[in-house]
């Protein structure tokens, strides 16, 4: 099973200084994007201050082009999404362990 790929997301203000500053786990890339996410024992700060560990998991996406990031909360975060948006997180969950498992021999498809 390969380990799970650690990353820096650093967000900065106009001027260049540091702002939201915190570890994530990179999730994958889809067509909109690239997604990370933030569990809740990960520290968080904002530019050198500790700010603590988030609310509740969240996942952001970056997209390719853009120069903005969506972040998704999950309960309960006060700006949780309703259940039917959480689904995501669950399939591209699901979809990660399946590229991980081995792949079946010609002989045991079908089966």
């Amino acid at each position: 099973m390969p380990a799970v790929q650690e990353i820096r997301v650093t967000y900065r203000k106009y001027d260049g200084a540091l702002h939201w500053n915190h570890g994530a786990q990179l999730l994958g890339e889809d067509r909109h994007g690239v997604w990370v996410g933030v569990g809740p024992t990960i520290p968080v700060f904002r530019g050198a201050e500790a700010f603590g560990p988030p609310e509740a998991p969240f996942v952001i996406l970056m997209p390719h082009e853009a120069w903005w990031t969506a972040m998704f909360n999950a309960a309960p975060h006060r700006t949780a999404l309703p259940p039917i948006y959480n689904q995501y997180t669950r399939m591209a969950a699901q979809s990660r362990a399946a590229s991980r498992a081995e792949p079946r021999s010609a002989s045991s498809k079908g089966s």
